[in-house]
C-alpha cells in the first residue's frame, strides 16, 4: 500500500529511456543555440559577394 508497483521497472525505465532522451534533447538545444549564435556574427551573403566581386 502506497508504494509504486515493479519498482525495478520503473527506474530501468527513467535510467534508459527518460534520462538519455532528456539529456540529447539537452544536447540538441544547446546545439542551436549555438548555430544561432553563429549565424547572427556570420556575415550575410550580399556582403560576401560584395568582398568577391571588390578583390576581382
Amino acid at each position: 500500500m502506497g508504494q509504486l508497483p515493479r519498482l525495478n521497472l520503473w527506474v530501468l525505465l527513467i535510467i534508459t529511456k527518460v534520462m538519455p532522451d532528456y539529456f540529447q534533447q539537452l544536447r540538441d538545444q544547446q546545439s542551436q543555440q549555438q548555430y544561432y549564435a553563429a549565424m547572427r556574427k556570420a556575415p550575410s551573403c550580399y556582403a560576401i559577394m560584395l568582398v568577391v566581386r571588390l578583390n576581382v
